[in-house]
Parts: C-alpha cells; structure tokens; sequence
C-alpha cells in the first residue's frame, strides 16, 4: 500500500461519479481513517452535484478539505 511506502497525501477524484452509495461512502469513511492513522490527509475534488449532496448529507465535508479543480487541491498539498 502507498501508506507502507512513505506517501501521506492522497487526492480523490471523483469527476467520473455518477453517484455514491452506501459502500461507496464506507470505502471513503475507512480510507480517510486509515489515512488520518497514519497522520496524512485526503483531499477530494471535482464532485459531481449527486456526490456534492451526498458528501453533505453523510457530512463527509467535515472529514475531507473539498477542491473544484484536481489542480487546487495539488497546490494545496505541496
């Protein structure tokens, strides 16, 4: 795994999402714990509105830092 080989920043990209189920939303919950474990972060970007609504309504927008573009959430992990 990429955590067991030094990288501590990760980018989610869920541009091609139509949508995001239960699993979907478990997947990202352990992932960001997982991260966190290991004292890095996982940044999300270009959500579409269906995964923007449900980011909010699972309140995953208070566990992840949310960009518009893939390349503001690189320059905010540099």
């Amino acid at each position: 795994d990429r955590i067991a080989q030094g990288v501590r920043h990760f980018i989610l990209n869920l541009d091609k999402s139509p949508g995001l189920n239960s699993v979907g939303v478990s997947f990202i919950i352990e992932t960001i714990e997982h991260i966190d474990a290991a004292g890095g972060s996982l940044a999300c970007c270009c959500l579409t509105p269906v995964v923007a609504k449900t980011f909010y309504i699972t309140r995953l927008t208070g566990a992840t830092t949310i960009y518009d573009t893939e390349a503001k959430a690189v320059g905010a992990m540099k």
